[in-house]
């Protein structure tokens, strides 16, 4: 990096930009390095570095210091000038590597905010001041309260994956680990419970108040959803639910796709309802956000950033935002738009018409799916072409697709080829036979990188269907791969998540999930709506695919809409519904979905 003041670089130097930086650019795509906030913030740094070397030095040298005093001032200045000068050499290497060297934009983007933290945020503390901290923020685990009350620095026993009580091998002791889980909460009544509230509708399936002894026996746990009553995505209120769709609506309205409620209770003047919290619309009349792609698509083009920057940049040099977009995309001769594989909605239908209601959050997901699908094909027609350059549109298209791991460290293969569609180049050979009951397992390992996912976290990682042991027990549940496309040498990591009693629990590991494995859903399977337990007449005339056994009981997968999200779990005999895993507890929702042979 140029020090202060200096003329900027040539192209083509040593602090040349990696296309895939956030960092602002000129027209010859080098760093704006000038009287920009980078510039006076690695200044800064700079600064900052000299002054805590040389405190370093003086704290270092202890009783030296004093003796250089004695020498005389000229001595003494001319041993702090040599520290400040390293100390500079020294900023100014960092600052060059954070800003030239990282080509990672989520790197990048990190290393900006750090170059623009406040000098008098990093002036260097003394030894005391530092001495101090050490004593109140102490490294390794961190204290858990205990829900009983009971004494919060009492020391708590922290075990890990080999240790000599770790009998089944999955990483927590089975016999001697006490767990300490917040108090359980319940359901209150909601405003149509009671009939002494005045209102025109009382709830056929009152929710009995908590807080009476005589209701001790029936109370609703919190995470158990009560029958005959929705709970609002935005406010967590509970509404009465009702069959009749313009019934329902006195209540508030529901997204057509995920079945988010969003209730019509205003709780102070001049405040937005939650329908209009929950960006619930027609689908011609979507707003999107106006964002940055990769914050409001993070998972697009399986996050290849340069074909996001390639998007980005046609919307500004049309001074389009991402609504003007959906609106060519979609108004005009269409009346239906394609859904992704892990927002299908309940009937198995992919389609939602554009007077359909969606909330904001499926109509990003909708709108992130057209572009996966058409933006290749769009960049190639007359109202886009004449914005992107020709070299951009006419690009050969990468063997491995959006799946190509090179693009992500190597800016020139990533601006060279396109990375749209799915892997040309590695086509796995279709899976071997199904077992008559259990499916397909596969270690996790052993996934390939596809583009369709069946379901799909708040956080847009990748989920897959799953049983993991526990114990002795072989729970169905949910495996979670993160990143979607593996960046250089780091592989993914998997974590598997069941409901097992009332709580969410874990079972992870680098690759290989211990005692897990995903089950790939094929062509030959279903989902079938059920409401309530899954057993007997329920699944009359049905196969289910079997999940695991947990106490001597078969369980089945299934999945659930939970809070706008669709979430894989377990049904079978003697749960009243699904049991998802969400939040680090264990749900229970009586509308599921059971996976079952065809």
């Amino acid at each position: 990096m140029s020090s202060p003041g200096s003329s900027p670089p040539a192209p083509g130097s040593s602090t040349q930009v990696s296309p895939l930086s956030p960092l602002k650019r000129g027209p010859s795509g080098t760093a704006l390095l000038a009287d920009n906030d980078v510039e006076k913030a690695s200044k800064r740094l700079r600064e900052v570095l000299g002054r805590d070397e040389e405190k370093r030095e003086e704290e270092d040298d202890g009783g030296d210091t004093e003796k250089e005093d004695e020498e005389g001032e000229s001595g003494k200045g001319k041993g702090k000038g040599k520290v400040e000068d390293e100390a500079k050499d020294g900023g100014e290497a960092l600052s060059t590597k954070l800003e030239s060297q990282v080509t990672c934009g989520i790197c990048q983007a990190l290393a900006d905010m750090y170059l623009s933290i406040p000098s008098n945020a990093q002036e260097g503390r003394s030894k005391e001041e530092r001495d101090a901290l050490d004593e109140v923020y102490k490294g390794g685990p961190i204290p858990v309260g205990r829900a009983d009350g009971g004494d919060d620095e009492e020391e708590v026993d922290f075990e890990f994956e080999g240790e000599e009580d770790d009998e089944f091998g999955d990483g927590y002791d089975d016999e001697d680990d006490e767990v300490a889980f917040l108090p359980q909460e319940y359901h209150r009544p909601c405003t149509r419970c009671d009939p002494d509230s005045g209102y025109d509708f009382l709830c056929p399936v009152p929710i009995p108040d908590p807080d009476l002894p005589e209701n001790e026996a029936t109370r609703i746990p919190e995470n158990h959803f009560p029958r005959g009553h929705i709970e609002c995505a935005q406010c967590r209120s509970l509404s009465p639910k009702v069959n009749d769709p313009e019934e329902q609506l006195r209540f508030g309205e529901t997204c057509t796709v995920c079945h988010a409620f969003a209730c019509s209770h205003v709780f102070r003047a001049g405040v937005q309802d939650c329908r209009a919290l929950l960006r619930l619309k027609k689908l011609r009349d979507t707003e999107i956000p106006d964002n940055p792609l990769a914050t409001l698509f993070p998972a697009l083009f399986s996050g290849q950033r340069h074909e996001q920057t390639v998007l980005q940049n046609f919307l500004q040099a049309r001074n389009w935002s991402p609504t003007d977009l959906f609106n060519k995309m979609f108004l005009g001769e269409n009346v239906e738009a394609e859904l992704p594989t892990w927002l299908s909605r309940a009937d198995g239908s992919q389609v939602v018409e554009l007077d359909d209601v969606v909330c904001g959050k499926c109509a990003v997901g909708i709108f992130e799916h057209a572009l996966e699908k058409g933006w290749k094909d769009m960049m190639k027609q007359d109202w886009a072409k004449d914005f992107i350059a020709a070299n951009i549109v006419n690009r050969q298209a990468c063997w491995y697709g959006q799946t190509c791991r090179t693009s992500f460290h190597n800016p020139a293969h990533a601006s060279r080829l396109s990375h749209f569609g799915p892997n040309t180049r590695d086509n796995a050979p279709p899976p071997p036979p199904a077992p008559a009951a259990g499916g397909h397992r596969i270690l996790p390992s052993a996934i390939p990188i596809t583009l369709d996912e069946p379901f799909r976290d708040i956080n847009h990682t990748q989920i897959f269907l799953a049983t993991g042991t526990f114990g002795n027990d072989r729970v169905p549940g949910k495996l979670i791969a993160q990143p979607r496309v593996p960046i250089g040498n780091l592989p993914k990591t998997y974590s598997l998540s069941a409901p097992v009693g009332e709580q969410e629990q874990w079972n992870w590991h680098n690759q290989l999930v211990m005692n897990g494995e995903a089950l790939m859903v094929t062509d030959e399977m279903k989902w079938v709506p059920i409401v309530g337990e899954a057993g007997g007449e329920a699944l009359e005339g049905e196969k289910p695919v079997e999940g695991g056994m947990e106490n001597g009981v078969m369980r089945y997968h299934s999945r659930a809409w939970l809070r706008g999200t669709r979430v894989p779990g377990k049904a079978g005999e003697e749960i009243a519904g699904a049991m998802v895993s969400f939040g680090g507890k264990a749900w229970l929702v009586e509308e599921h979905e059971v996976l079952c042979w065809k």
